[in-house]
């Protein structure tokens, strides 16, 4: 069994791992809630190897305008110009208030892989089936040392592999002391086979993966200055961000550089019309 995933796919899902750096499919990504033990099987994507594992960047912080948490996918997640990362750098080169208004605004990396449920104490109804993984770094320092770093002699390709030789992987959501929900305790187990796994539900299994780069959705940049006027840098309670576009942060983040997530008061911060006009000319 097991033709359908070779060792070559694996060379390349394996270089993808590091690359650099909506949303109807987001319906299809498991949810995990906290104090829950869920164990799957990854996935490959044989058609297209080298997006087996799909990077995608986030930027987000707490509206000015309406106190809600703002996430916006960023086009570097598809090699592009990003308004929020060119403004982000800008303010941290200006005034002290600038330097404040930056330091609320978090950059976020995130991964999408697909794989099959094999068990799911909150959807039982999603067993059986492909669905996706969206996850911070926490579950992808695991992955990562899975496939190339300290456990990859003991895991490498058989994380991805639907045979009696393949790896589950077990996602344990711990609470830590903040009361954030926390993956550090997840692992691989042992090798062992699927009930109901066959080499033709194998090949089934595998093309039934989702194309990852497809489930990201990206506002322009024209939408994307819009939501920077209204939730960054005005206090306007006018709202321009379709909900279906919000990106939702996981259980984690790289906050580059480290700051506070809002300012005290909005007043703190308050840009004057003038200076917003100059902030976003050129982005």
């Amino acid at each position: 069994m097991n033709s359908t995933y070779t060792a070559s796919m694996f060379e390349k899902i394996k270089e993808s791992l590091n690359k650099k750096n909506t949303n109807s499919g987001f319906k299809d990504i498991l949810r995990f809630t906290k104090n829950n033990t869920y164990v799957v099987r990854l996935l490959p994507n044989i058609h297209d190897p080298d997006n087996t594992i799909f990077p995608y960047t986030t930027f987000g912080w707490t509206s000015l305008a309406t106190g809600q948490y703002i996430s916006v996918v960023s086009p570097i997640t598809f090699g592009e110009r990003c308004p929020l990362n060119e403004l982000r750098f800008k303010l941290y080169q200006g005034s002290e208030r600038e330097k404040e208004l930056a330091k609320t605004i978090k950059r976020n990396n995130q991964w999408l892989v697909n794989c099959y449920v094999v068990n799911n104490p909150t959807a039982p109804e999603t067993e059986n089936q492909v669905k996706i993984i969206r996850f911070g770094k926490q579950l992808h320092k695991i992955i990562a040392d899975a496939i190339s770093g300290d456990d990859s002699e003991d895991f490498g390709p058989s994380i991805f592999d639907l045979s009696k030789n393949g790896n589950n992987l077990r996602i344990k959501v711990e609470t830590n002391e903040g009361g954030y929900p926390t993956y550090i305790s997840s692992k691989f187990l042992k090798a062992g086979s699927l009930p109901g796994i066959t080499d033709e539900k194998s090949k089934e299994i595998y093309n039934s993966t989702f194309d990852l780069s497809k489930i990201i959705m990206v506002n322009s940049n024209e939408e994307i200055k819009k939501i920077i006027d209204v939730h960054l840098l005005k206090t306007s309670t006018h709202s321009v961000v379709d909900e279906s576009s919000i990106d939702k942060p996981v259980e984690d983040e790289d906050d580059i550089p480290m700051g506070p997530s809002v300012p005290e008061t909005s007043e703190e911060v308050a840009i004057t019309d003038d200076e917003i006009d100059d902030l976003l000319k050129d982005l």
